[in-house]
């Protein structure tokens, strides 16, 4: 079982006073983003947890304090939990509510599948004030220590910078410094009416009213390098042209609220190039599903002249199934996967079609359809003509020909477009690699040390590729150099030296 565990940011945060249980109340719009973590659950091995942090690997890591609450209620069964961690810690993002309140759900399927989401709300509030929201996709104004929900409307997709300074904040130091220094800021009444107002141009979709909205308490109360940084991360962003700007949280990360994907994009671009070294900055949007939802290109129109057989090299078999099955069943497999378009030759699509028809339905994720193009003459023009064909903001290319493909490989190709336009997996390179001209003399000698080998899945932002497309037209060999050409930001993301293309015969054991 896969899941996504999601990050928030708070829209508005106001602290309203204490509780009788003395913890700090507050009334808050939460608001999901598009920025992940993702958390494995292994049922049937021995129990464990491990981490892609090893520090994080320890009794406070709030995934396995929700696994023993669980097993403190129901009886589970064994499982291994394994969380690989993108979303920062100490930002105010909820990134660890968000991997507690996925292990309980995740959990609980196996184990006690008629515990009810309320349920699960209710034990996860112990945990965790921010626990609670983090079941659910959709915004919600939270009251009490906000765990008290009430699910609020989005009338559309909304579009976020988040930069997270190289400094944290601590929760719990940030609630002591309102003790010493803050104030309650707006009466009952105009509390409310501020925060209807914010409800109401969030339902309705309109970006600029919403930003006149946006609020923290905690952000008067930062102090050193951590108000240094939020000044001026908050001026970059309203340089970028942000509609505004706020702390998430009690910070120390912060957001931009902008008037659209472009104009998001063009402040992406910018502002990547240009941050103080340690920070980083993630673009995202409210969510649409509780998964992401990528789109996956497979270029399988190629000829393989070099591979010599006239059935072409995708339908050979591998391992008792055809080559090409192989990489489509890794993709249907994964529950971010939402589309597949395939590219391939013509007298290929009967085969194709086969293979799809033997697809079992899917348990878990998002629906997945699949859909066929015919190739182009070149790669480039294949993936172009899938391209058309993507209703999704992110995609996957791969070539059909890398059979070896895992879902660890999807998983970091999603994760890393948080921050990336564009990137690819790839190994450094073993050899000494050299430019020769046509007769074979030597140019150049490439630094070994800086070369890779680029291998696929290739993950973009549908916009940004589909724009390098429309706008290079110069063959190039694989799509990132399309993005590369048109000036856009590309990272080489380790990959798998087992991940191989079928080129020859011999490529098949």
């Amino acid at each position: 079982m896969k899941l996504f565990p999601h990050a928030k940011i708070n829209l508005s945060l106001y602290i309203t006073g204490r509780g009788a249980d003395a913890y700090h109340t507050i009334d808050t719009v939460f608001l999901p983003v598009s920025l992940y973590d993702v958390l494995e659950i292994l049922p049937g091995e021995a129990a464990g947890f491990t981490c892609s942090q090893a520090k994080l690997e320890n009794d406070d890591n709030l995934v396995i304090r929700a696994r023993d609450l669980l097993q403190r209620e129901r009886e589970l069964p064994p499982a291994s939990i394994h969380l690989t961690k993108y979303i920062p810690d100490q930002a105010g993002l909820g990134g660890g509510s968000a991997d507690a309140a996925m292990t309980l759900w995740g959990l609980s399927r196996l184990g006690a599948p008629d515990m009810t989401r309320e349920a699960l709300q209710s034990l996860g509030a112990s945990l965790g004030a921010d626990v609670a929201v983090q079941f659910s996709h959709r915004p919600q104004r939270g009251r009490d220590r906000g765990q008290l929900l009430e699910e609020l409307s989005c009338g559309k997709k909304f579009y976020f910078l988040i930069i997270k300074p190289r400094t944290g904040c601590s929760t719990a130091a940030m609630y002591s410094a309102w003790d010493r220094q803050g104030k309650i800021t707006l009466e009952p009444e105009a509390l409310e009416q501020r925060q209807q107002a914010l409800a109401d141009a969030l339902a309705k979709g309109d970006s600029l009213a919403l930003s006149g909205y946006l609020y923290n308490d905690f952000q008067a109360l930062l102090t050193g390098e951590a108000r240094e940084s939020f000044l001026a991360a908050r001026e970059s962003l309203l340089q970028a042209g942000a509609l505004g700007v706020s702390l998430s949280g009690s910070g120390s990360a912060l957001f931009g609220l902008f008037s659209g994907e472009k104009e998001r994009d063009l402040a992406w671009e910018k502002l990547g190039r240009t941050l103080p070294e340690g920070w980083r900055l993630f673009a995202c949007e409210s969510l649409d599903s509780p998964d992401p939802e990528i789109s996956v290109i497979l270029a399988a129109g190629g000829s393989g002249r070099r591979f010599g057989d006239p059935r072409g090299k995708l339908m050979i078999p591998l391992k008792g199934k055809p080559v090409l099955q192989h990489s489509l069943e890794c993709f249907y497999n994964h529950p971010g996967v939402a589309e597949i378009i395939i590219a391939h030759r013509p007298e290929d699509e009967a085969d194709i079609r086969r293979l799809i028809g033997q697809l079992p339905p899917r348990s878990w994720g998002n629906p997945c359809e699949i859909r066929l193009t015919p190739g182009g003459e070149e790669r480039q023009a294949s993936v172009a003509r899938a391209l058309d064909l993507c209703s999704r903001e992110r995609v996957l290319i791969h070539d059909g020909a890398r059979p070896y493909v895992k879902e660890e490989a999807v998983d970091a190709c999603l994760l890393g477009l948080s921050e990336y336009p564009g990137l690819s997996l790839g190994v450094p390179s073993r050899d000494t690699i050299k430019i020769c001209n046509e007769k074979g003399e030597v140019l150049e000698t490439t630094d070994r040390s800086r070369s890779w080998l680029v291998q696929t899945p290739q993950a973009f932002r549908t916009r940004f590729l589909r724009e390098a497309h429309e706008s290079i037209k110069e063959a190039v060999t694989d799509d990132c150099s399309l993005l590369e050409k048109a000036g856009c930001r590309v990272k080489l993301i380790p990959g798998d030296e087992a991940n191989i293309k079928i080129t020859f015969p011999a490529d098949i054991p």
